[in-house]
């Protein structure tokens, strides 16, 4: 497969995660999954003394792609000092998001960011680990996220008819 984007600087989305089924530590694939998608777009990608502020100046409104990344398990910060630092990282956003990857982490911090009026979500990845069911091969082509940027439009508009997605796809 495939192992940068169209420019050649930036892995394509997904790629680190073809270590195939009998990799060990299930949950360091899942968040290389999910770091190589902010590699594969994002065109900041700041290391900080926890993780990592992943930035994709194009779609600014665009949570997903413009967020602090708490990496470790215990950040050591108490979660007004987090906001603190989230507020200087992402800048200029409407938005603040903070993910903090660590089950443990998020869920001693969970009631600290509700009480200061954060939305709070478990966000889990599932990891399929059987052989596909018997129907046809389906030929997969691995692209650069912006190569399906119409496909991405088509999809918005029929969720959310009417409102412009511009500036977060």
């Amino acid at each position: 497969p495939a192992s940068s984007s169209a420019s050649g600087d930036r892995p394509l989305y997904g790629s680190r995660m073809s270590q195939g089924p009998g990799a060990r530590d299930v949950t360091a694939r899942a968040r290389a999954w999910r770091h190589g998608m902010h590699a594969a777009v994002c065109d900041v990608l700041e290391p900080w003394a926890h993780g990592t502020v992943a930035r994709a100046t194009r779609y600014e409104s665009y949570w997903d792609l413009n967020v602090v990344r708490v990496e470790d398990d215990d950040p050591s910060m108490t979660v007004e000092e987090l906001i603190a630092f989230s507020d200087d990282a992402l800048a200029g956003l409407a938005h603040r998001r903070i993910d903090v990857e660590d089950i443990g982490a998020g869920e001693r911090m969970r009631a600290d960011f509700e009480a200061r009026g954060w939305q709070t979500l478990r966000l889990v990845y599932m990891r399929h680990e059987a052989p596909p069911p018997p129907g046809p091969q389906v030929a997969v082509e691995q692209v650069a996220y912006d190569a399906v940027d119409g496909l991405r439009v088509a999809w918005h508009h029929e969720d959310f008819p009417g409102q412009d997605p511009t500036s977060y796809i």
